[in-house]
């Protein structure tokens, strides 16, 4: 196994073709502008060892969920208890409505701070594996 190596970007462009670069972003972002000459594994798919194997469901779907638990407690709260519960549909509202506008996510970032969903390290031989796959496919 070869150990990675850092490149300043005058280094990296000189070798690029001799690189293999790996966009990690999800097929949504890679579509809005990809890298030329990049594969597209999204990060959620590379394989993770066997010790830390554990199902991670990307952020973008967890956002969504719980959004829609909130949203659906708030309405269904307000129907039974004091109307004001929802008051938290409409807050769920909102901030998907200012996540759009400003493309970041108030959800999202505290989500992100729960201990189950810090990042872990990558398996590199699993992840070559997976980018000779693709390569291969593509």
């Amino acid at each position: 196994m070869t150990s990675p190596i850092a490149l300043d970007v005058i280094e990296a462009r000189a070798q690029l073709s001799q690189l293999t670069v790996i966009d990690i972003r999800t097929p949504a972002e890679y579509a809005s502008g990809p890298l030329p000459g990049a594969l597209n594994i999204p990060l959620d798919e590379l394989h993770r060892p066997e010790a830390a194997a554990r199902a991670l469901r990307g952020m973008e779907r967890r956002v969504r969920f719980t959004a829609g638990v909130i949203v659906l407690l708030g309405l269904g709260l307000g129907a039974v208890v004091p109307p004001a519960f929802q008051l938290l549909a409409a807050a769920v509202a909102g901030g998907l409505a200012c996540s759009a506008l400003s493309d970041t996510c108030g959800m999202a970032f505290v989500l992100g701070r729960l201990p189950f969903n810090r990042p872990r390290g990558a398996d590199l031989e699993s992840a070559l594996a997976h980018c000779a796959s693709a390569e291969r496919r593509g």
